[in-house]
């Protein structure tokens, strides 16, 4: 698998940061191992148009969708979290297992790829503040109001997303 040079960046703080956060914990206070939880979704879509001229098209897609995920508390302050995602559909499929900086199409990827659509370390401070480095989810959460993702307006409840860079949060 060939890097490019952002990922070599990312692996390069990656591997500076997470032993210094894991020496920073005492032996006794470590928490356990690996957490894994993980999700799988199905979808049936019926969908018929009728068009203008009096055309007909008509489609009952139907798919799903797995993600595993593997997450460790380093020590207080720092969390390592990847997850693997996949996904099928009855029609379509493409079979392959990539990391890439980008999708196929800007909401999804083609079905019957398989990625990792998260891979980050997170730093949680005292004061809230929150900062992630790698490959995220783009939801924005605020107080009070609705989630809402941000480059995945048009996407099926089974697609795979995510963005490449750093998040900073910090409660005002």
């Amino acid at each position: 698998m060939q890097m490019n040079e952002r990922y070599r960046t990312v692996a390069l703080a990656a591997a500076l940061v997470l032993p210094a956060a894991a020496a920073s914990a005492n032996d006794e206070e470590r928490t356990p191992a690996w957490q894994v939880s993980g999700d799988f979704r199905t979808m049936y879509n019926p969908a018929w148009r009728d068009t203008r001229s009096g055309g007909e098209s008509e489609s009952d897609p139907i798919g799903a969708r797995f993600r595993l995920r593997l997450k460790r508390e380093l020590n207080e302050h720092w969390t390592f979290q990847t997850r693997f995602a996949t996904t099928w559909e009855d029609e379509g499929n493409d079979p392959e297992f990539y990391l890439r900086s980008e999708r196929e199409s800007g909401t999804e990827v083609e079905p019957g790829t398989a990625t990792l659509d998260e891979l980050f370390v997170e730093y949680r401070g005292d004061a809230g503040t929150r900062l992630r480095i790698g490959r995220q989810q783009s939801t924005m959460t605020l107080p009070l109001l609705t989630s809402k993702s941000l480059d995945r307006n048009q996407a099926s409840n089974i697609n795979i997303g995510w963005t490449d860079g750093i998040s900073v949060r910090q409660p005002i």
